[in-house]
């Protein structure tokens, strides 16, 4: 962080030299700047232990937790008959946050690393709210439900006249159930549910459910897990190359999208932005949560426990499926939910992305802004007891723009899953829908040490610029 400092210092008086044709550069010396070259990068210093920006990129100790709300269907036999739902929503249930980068490996001459992030959530029953606990009961659509009937008539038309009779066995056994299911609140978030029919035909024919992928436990959220393989840039070679990914789980592009725009592999890792960000430049960004890339743009500038920064948020161009840039995200395997004018063929509405697409079988999984936070009205309307959306419900990140280091940031979310009519008697009278099961608010804060260490960068470069104007 300290080459920090002397990064920004060599930039202030750069820029003040070229306003009053100051020819000479006296006050950084040469030293300085083998300084910079030697620290302002992932690698290791001459010891051969990792630098310290790498010690911190490691295991970050930046304040981390994610607040969960669950969102229960109060009336679920009246969806089956055609009504929409009714719903509550309940939390927060808090979890603190902690990340560490495992098999890291330097390569390419250190102007590469190769590593994974592990994200591992702890439960806070101190900051959760006062009447929360992970055995609170919530009802919510089952997502295993509708998709079952197709991998156990796929099953069953492959299978000997034994396994044959113990699925019609199942569907005798489970024809009162409806495709919602009551579960715990830890169950739906980090622990999995147990869709019952699955579970009972499997624990028959377990050999069988394993070769055919069927799950028998269906969660929301991962715990203590990895999100992919990224190759990002050390900053060695150039420090606009910081954090920027070169590859994902080995490879340079995406496969899941149509397009190759779609697909391609843009921006950083947004864990490390270079230094001297731009307000007129969007930050492209690419998540391997989501299987793609996305970028932010300038909103405004914000003051954080005394620093400046820039505030950088998700335009509405990202989420818009009418925009050509876009159709590479559409799947002719979505259903139709809504309208032509709401949705396009094959596209989800404004302001979602398909996230189940990148999952095994393509469950109808979709994510999108919290209280669907840029969606079309027609989305979220008919849903009783459920909030519209509002500012508040955006996400964002504040970079504090000479270093680029992140001193707050909000990822505001919600998962959804997607119900439609169909001919099965049990969905005959449900109206198609996308059903909100849970939404989150990821929130990060720089740590002290790094913010007084900020702090002081500010001070330099105030300084360095007092100087040479005097």
């Amino acid at each position: 962080m300290n080459m920090r400092i002397l990064y920004i210092g060599a930039l202030a008086i750069g820029a003040i030299c070229i306003i009053i044709g100051v020819l000479s550069m006296t006050l950084i010396p040469l030293s300085i700047t083998k300084r910079i070259e030697q620290d302002e990068h992932l690698g290791y210093d001459e010891n051969g232990t990792f630098n310290a920006m790498t010690k911190r990129w490691i295991e970050p100790k930046y304040n981390m937790k994610i607040k969960v709300w669950v969102i229960s269907v109060t009336n679920p036999e009246d969806v089956v008959n055609g009504s929409y739902p009714v719903v509550t929503e309940k939390g927060p249930y808090v979890y603190t946050e902690h990340q560490k980068k495992i098999k890291v490996k330097f390569m390419q001459n250190d102007t590469r690393v190769l590593y994974r992030n592990r994200r591992r959530y702890v439960y806070s029953e101190e900051e959760s709210c006062a009447n929360c606990s992970l055995l609170d009961s919530v009802m919510i659509p089952n997502l295993m439900f509708q998709a079952r009937f197709v991998l156990v008539l796929q099953v069953a038309s492959k299978s000997s006249p034994f396994v044959k009779n113990i699925i019609k066995s199942a569907f005798s056994r489970f024809k009162r159930e409806t495709p919602f299911i009551n579960a715990t609140v830890g169950e739906v978030l980090f622990d999995g549910y147990e869709d019952p029919m699955i579970k009972w035909v499997c624990d028959k024919v377990r050999p069988l459910c394993s070769v055919a992928n069927i799950p028998t436990r269906i969660r929301f959220l991962e715990n203590d897990t990895v999100d992919g393989e990224y190759l990002i840039g050390t900053g060695l070679r150039s420090n606009q190359e910081l954090g920027h990914v070169y590859a994902w789980n080995g490879q340079n592009e995406t496969v899941w999208w149509s397009t190759a725009q779609a697909r391609m592999i843009n921006g950083t890792d947004g864990q490390l932005f270079p230094p001297s960000i731009q307000i007129y430049r969007d930050l492209p960004v690419f998540l391997g949560q989501l299987g793609r890339s996305i970028h932010m743009r300038y909103d405004k500038s914000v003051t954080y426990k005394g620093i400046p920064s820039y505030r950088f948020v998700i335009p509405s161009d990202v989420y818009d499926p009418f925009l050509p840039e876009n159709k590479g995200f559409c799947n002719p395997e979505i259903p139709r939910y809504f309208s032509h004018d709401i949705q396009p063929d094959g596209c989800l509405p404004a302001g979602m992305f398909d996230i189940g697409h990148t999952k095994l079988g393509s469950p109808p999984i979709f994510m999108s802004g919290v209280h669907f936070y840029q969606s079309p009205a027609q989305v979220y309307q008919n849903f009783v007891g459920f909030p519209h959306p509002n500012c508040s419900d955006q996400s964002y990140i504040d970079i504090e723009p000479l270093t680029g280091v992140i001193l707050n940031a909000l990822g505001a979310s919600q998962i959804n899953v997607g119900m439609i009519n169909d001919t099965f008697y049990f969905f005959q009278k449900i109206p198609s829908m996308i059903v909100p099961v849970l939404w989150l608010k990821e929130i990060i804060n720089v740590d002290d040490d790094t913010r007084k260490e900020l702090e002081s960068v500010g001070r330099s470069s105030r300084m360095v610029i007092f100087k040479i104007r005097v």
